[in-house]
């Protein structure tokens, strides 16, 4: 549920690049949604299968 509300997040950040929203700073958004994903596999010791799977 959090990867999917964070992938809603991006998508509508990507749409706001050329609106007022910095290239970097949208890329720092894709960034940090890596490295929450990357915690979560990590600390609870699952795949991106299960992931995928579960969002």
């Amino acid at each position: 549920m959090l990867l999917e509300i964070f992938q809603e997040h991006n998508n509508e950040i990507d749409s706001l690049i050329e609106k007022g929203f910095a290239a970097g700073t949208v890329e720092r958004y894709h960034t940090c949604k890596k490295h929450v994903t990357d915690l979560i596999k990590q600390k609870h010791k699952i795949n991106n299968k299960t992931l995928i799977l579960n969002t």
